[in-house]
């Protein structure tokens, strides 16, 4: 029995995720043509290296976001799929973890939670269950742990 069950976040948590992750785009834009900027029209080239550093910095900023699973590392919807994994869905995002994957549930410092797992998803590592993920938070922990439990026996 392939049984699921979804754990959403609060809608003050979903919004807040979106807008930062929008807000970021635009930053790493601005910023992208402000490097750009200088690379152009740097007299020196001590202008020019920085500027050309600057959007080497910002490329791999996005490539670990997007393409690294970085942007899941704070999911606004878990869906745990018994005896399977879960999948974490986040803006532009959305990740697959097998049960053998996840290692274990912890408390975080600022009452959340924090899921680790055994081998990396690109370089997600762990992902993050925040204390604004909502009255659901809690019993996901749960759940997850739940999974860990069953698969260890």
């Amino acid at each position: 029995m392939n049984e699921e069950t979804v754990f959403k976040a609060s809608r003050a948590w979903t919004f807040n995720l979106r807008a930062a992750v929008l807000a970021g785009i635009g930053g790493t834009g601005v910023m992208g043509v402000v490097a750009t900027m200088l690379v152009v029209s740097s007299a020196s080239p001590k202008g020019r290296l920085f500027g050309a550093a600057w959007l080497l910095a910002l490329v791999v900023v996005l490539l670990v976001g997007v393409l690294g699973n970085g942007l899941a590392a704070y999911p606004f919807e878990v869906v745990v799929h018994r005896g399977v994994g879960v999948r974490l869905r986040a803006p532009f995002r959305e990740v697959s973890i097998s049960v053998q994957n996840l290692r274990d549930v912890q408390v975080d410092a600022l009452g959340g939670y924090v899921v680790r797992l055994t081998r990396r998803r690109g370089l997600l590592g762990s992902f993050t269950i925040h204390r604004m993920f909502g009255a659901e938070g809690g019993p996901l922990a749960a759940a997850i742990r739940g999974e860990i439990e069953a698969r260890d026996g």
